[in-house]
């Protein structure tokens, strides 16, 4: 997966040059002018002349001395390198040495900058130093955070989003990228959103969303024009002639990948054209233009090949291309020696390549099919199946698109927080006006701030009003879709599972051996038990007894269900006097539903209570087990995962209390208590 990586951004070189011909070699500001010269040189292709720069601001630097200066031109020196990766000794010596300097100036941010740009380094497929990657990021955010840098904070959360992306975890990638994104937006940081926006746009392509990729490179797009950021510009287009390429429109893809080809070259970027070709090579392919298609291919594979100096190393999108062409042309042979080869560096990889696999499994199929050989052709066709869903699943699209969406609620919330701010700084200067006049008007001017401020009333209480009802039509649209989806698990996904296993029931076994009389037998029994997970998930996702015969009856339900599946002894006490609006029942059965999940999966309990009780206005749900309890206090298990925050979440949506605390001599209590209860 290609990221763009950040880099800092300067005013115009020569004017800075300029500048610093101005300054003594005593003067620290020189150094910063020597700096920034050098990162415009770089962003405008002059690399020669924006490693001179830095290596004159290193030389001034350590006379001065001035330990942040010299770091901050060595870092830049890495990654410039980085770009290239054609003499790693060098880096790493450049490294140690601003390590050394930021250890001597005692300046922790220098330090985790160093630990940053390492791990940059290391991350671009420097096998033997994989494993320190994530550990080096770890410490720079850990200082990052302590300082309240929330820029770098930010930086980093982009960089692990590369590193969940390498491992095919595309949701946790999205995950990260959309924590530095509010990081940068709430700071003002255009300069590092120009590469998490860009990054975003990708990771929504790689899982198929679209639209969603496009709208970040739109976006993307605008704030490089602001920044005059060519590089972005290119690399923009390059991505979204890929989204245009998986949407089946080739002749637009086209269009776009010219336009990154035109301004790599002008910026003197061959580095990053080897991607470009290769896409270039499949549209054209897409297009029936086999010609040009191969063309374009060779000459990825070829300049991929110059730029790394060796035969050794293997451009995965080239040989991708160059195999979904010998495919066309029925170079069937070929396509398999050069897919086995590309197979084998893609699985070597650390961390091995997923989606390469993938396609060379693909194409591993459809030669050994069209070559007669069906069982290869098969195993291979069941382990791109294997590869695709495990990169691309239901669940994760699902867990992506809940984050945005939560960023999206988050953003709205901000902006309008942001016009009540607004609305409040406006009052409070015409607080300030309505003084002056108090000094003038006296008695008047007292009428005019009790007017102002009921004003104020009134409008906070009209936007307290709205907020309420998005958040009630938020969560009823959730209850809206959990039944669309436990209806579309009941009837179509588990009618599909139910004429599986008829269709094996009818079977005719007196065929059979032995062997597949059991693989027969197994099969069933797998529909069976998926047929009777996908009802029990459909019914606690809307339980019909719950509208229907209100909470009570829906517990005595999901007991019976947990305890003919899991054997353990359940004692449920209700007390209920009255039936409770409908939303207070439904989060008190969803917080009931996982806390007897919790019990379940993680208590090793062999009997559990459930109490709900009324007294007067007041509500109490008590779930208890036997079992081993918290390993440490409830509050540190509390952090660690997502089935007691949802609990709390759900009690605090309608306004319970929750308490979370280890049994007096063994397992669990977890108490939620609703005041001001009322008929439904």
């Amino acid at each position: 997966m290609f990221l763009l990586r950040i880099a800092s951004f300067a005013q115009d070189a020569d004017s800075l040059m300029e500048l610093a011909r101005t300054l003594t070699d005593q003067d620290t500001q020189k150094v910063n002018y020597l700096n920034q010269a050098g990162i415009s040189f770089w962003k405008s292709g002059l690399d020669s002349a924006a490693v001179a720069c830095h290596q004159r601001a290193i030389r001034i630097a350590r006379l001065i001395p001035f330990r942040k200066g010299e770091v901050e031109a060595r870092l830049q020196l890495v990654l410039m390198e980085m770009d290239y990766l054609s003499d790693l000794e060098e880096a790493y010596a450049q490294l140690d040495s601003a390590l050394s300097a930021a250890k001597e100036a005692g300046d922790r941010r220098l330090q985790a900058q160093t630990y940053f740009r390492r791990a940059q380094l290391y991350s671009l497929g420097i096998w033997e130093h994989s494993d320190k990657v994530k550990p080096l990021y770890d410490s720079a955010l850990t200082i990052f955070r302590q300082l309240g840098d929330r820029t770098r904070e930010g930086m980093v959360y982009s960089q692990l989003a590369g590193l969940e992306s390498d491992e095919g975890r595309f949701a946790s990638a999205i995950d990260y990228l959309l924590k530095a994104r509010r990081l940068q937006e709430s700071s003002g940081d255009i300069k590092n959103l120009r590469a998490t926006l860009p990054n975003l746009g990708v990771m929504y392509m790689s899982i198929g969303l679209f639209e969603q990729a496009l709208a970040c490179f739109e976006e993307a797009e605008r704030n490089a024009i602001s920044l005059k950021d060519e590089r972005v510009l290119a690399f923009l287009s390059g991505q979204r002639g890929e989204v245009y390429l998986k949407q089946g429109n080739p002749g637009a893809a086209l269009k776009e990948l010219k336009k990154a080809e035109e301004k790599y070259l002008k910026l003197g970027g061959v580095q990053f054209l080897t991607g470009t070709y290769a896409r270039m090579g499949d549209a054209f392919l897409k297009s029936g233009q086999t010609d040009e298609a191969l063309r374009y291919a060779l000459k990825a594979d070829s300049l991929f090949k110059a730029l790394t100096d060796g035969e050794e190393l293997h451009s995965h999108s080239a040989q991708m291309v160059l195999g979904d062409i010998l495919l066309h042309k029925g170079h069937y042979k070929e396509v398999i020696d050069r897919a086995l080869k590309g197979l084998e560096w893609a699985r070597s990889a650390n961390p091995p390549l997923l989606k390469e696999a993938s396609e060379y499994h693909r194409q591993l199929a459809l030669a050994y099919e069209r070559t007669g050989s069906p069982g290869k052709a098969i195993a291979h066709q069941k382990q791109f199946k294997i590869l695709s869903d495990s990169l691309l699943n239901g669940e994760m699209i699902q867990r992506v698109m809940a984050s945005s969406l939560g960023y999206d609620f988050e953003k709205t919330q901000q902006a309008d927080r942001i016009r009540i701010q607004a609305l409040e700084n406006r009052n409070l200067e015409q607080a300030r006006n309505i003084t002056v006049l108090l000094l003038i008007a006296g008695l008047a001017a007292l009428g005019i701030v009790f007017w102002s401020n009921r004003r104020l009333k009134s409008k906070n209480e009209e936007l307290q009003r709205k907020n309420e009802e998005i958040a009630l039509a938020l969560r009823k649209g959730q209850h809206i879709e959990r039944k669309r989806v436990a209806s579309e698990l009941h009837d179509s996904l588990n009618t599909k599972i139910a004429g599986i296993r008829w269709q094996l029931e009818s079977l005719d076994e007196s065929d059979f051996n032995d062997y597949n009389r059991k693989i027969i037998s197994h099969l069933m029994d797998t529909a069976g038990e998926a047929y009777d997970d996908i009802r029990l998930i459909s019914h606690n996702m809307v339980p019909s007894d719950l509208e229907e015969k209100g909470l009570g009856a829906a517990l005595q339900k999901l007991v019976g269900r947990f305890e003919s599946v899991n054997g353990l002894n359940f004692t449920l006490d209700l007390r209920l006097a009255q039936r409770l609006p409908l939303e207070t029942e439904q989060q008190l059965y969803h917080i009931a539903l996982e806390l007897i999940n919790n019990v379940v999966k993680h208590a090793r309990a062999t009997e559990a209570l459930i109490s709900l009780k009324q007294k007067d206005d007041v509500l109490e749900l008590t779930v208890a087990d036997n079992g081993k309890g918290f390993d440490g206090t409830p509050a540190r298990d509390l952090q660690k995962g997502m089935g007691l925050l949802n609990v709390r979440g759900r009690a605090a949506a309608i306004g319970a209390g929750c308490s979370i605390e280890n049994g007096e001599t063994c397992g669990a209590v977890v108490r939620i208590s609703l005041s001001g209860i009322s008929a439904q």
